[in-house]
């Protein structure tokens, strides 16, 4: 969540776990656009935003 938080968090709407460590969460920035954030082993792997 720390990572998806300096990425532009403010809305939390899903979070994922996989068996392999990854971890996504999709959430919604201040202007309201969708945020998706993708980690593994506390690092961002990707972000996208729609």
């Amino acid at each position: 969540m720390v990572l998806a938080v300096a990425e532009g968090l403010v809305e939390f709407d899903e979070f994922q776990a996989d068996h392999d460590g990854r971890i996504e969460i999709e959430d919604y920035e201040a202007d309201g656009r969708e945020l998706k954030v993708n980690t593994l082993d506390g690092e961002v792997l990707e972000v996208e935003r729609d």
